[in-house]
């Protein structure tokens, strides 16, 4: 998984408004994710990493949450 590609498709979802932070921040809690909001601000920002099953986890919301 392209973390990179991961980055701009939450970037431009939070930027188009189709979810916000506190949404993100809340799917990625229920499916499991552990990172803090602010780790997850600052991975979208690259200015910090997640672990590799925090990406997958974010991968899933970002899906779900564009398909929502």
């Amino acid at each position: 998984m392209d973390v990179n590609v991961l980055r701009r498709a939450a970037r431009k979802g939070l930027d188009d408004g189709h979810f916000s932070l506190l949404d993100l921040s809340l799917g990625f809690w229920a499916n499991g994710g552990h990172a803090e909001a602010l780790d997850l601000d600052a991975f979208i920002y690259c200015l910090k990493t997640l672990s590799s099953s925090d990406i997958l986890v974010l991968a899933w919301t970002l899906e779900e949450l564009h398909n929502a």
